[in-house]
């Protein structure tokens, strides 16, 4: 006889291969898929934060990630994303039959106060690498994106700990890490 852990394990299991599974459709429905599971992905590590992943096949088929801790422009200093304490982008590209995910600027950061008089803001990296999925792996590629973020999260909260983060961005940055 099963435990309800047990149970509850293997239905997990299940759900996932169940997921991988009925990931059929065309490739543009996969993509599509993908980039709305790296959003809550994200929201699961930042619940009140701004995270918005698109689909696209302009230049390049890829997923453009766009996160700040700030919900809105009511949060990012003069209405500006790139102004918010920590505003970072990633791309997800498909080349072959895999997948890579990049962060677009370098690396994750987080704005601190300045470390010198002529500064108006420091910074903080997060490293970030550049990760590649051979198989293109659903459930991969957002094991990536979980780990990226919990580190953010946790830089996060180290840097308001202390006290590294400016005060006017410190007022909304308390209540969502």
């Amino acid at each position: 006889m099963m435990t309800l852990g047990q149970i509850l394990e293997a239905k997990t299991t299940l759900a996932d291969w169940v997921s991988d599974v009925s990931s059929s459709g065309s490739p543009k429905e996969q993509r599509e898929k993908l980039a709305s599971d790296i959003e809550k992905e994200i929201l699961k590590i930042f619940p009140k934060s701004y995270v918005k992943a698109d689909y696209g096949e302009s230049f390049i088929e890829s997923i453009y990630v766009r996160f700040a801790v700030g919900r809105g422009s009511d949060e990012w200093a003069n209405g500006i994303i790139n102004n918010d304490v920590s505003h970072n982008t990633i791309v997800v590209t498909f080349p072959d039959s895999g997948a890579t995910v990049i962060d677009a600027e370098g690396s994750m950061h987080i704005m601190t106060k300045p470390t010198n008089k002529y500064s108006a803001y420091g910074h903080v990296k997060v490293p970030f690498r550049k990760s590649t999925v051979k198989d293109g792996s659903h459930k991969k590629i957002l094991s990536v994106f979980k780990k990226a973020f919990t580190k953010l999260r946790d830089k996060l909260r180290e840097e308001v700990a202390n006290g590294n983060i400016p005060d006017d961005a410190l007022i909304y940055i308390k209540g969502k890490i």
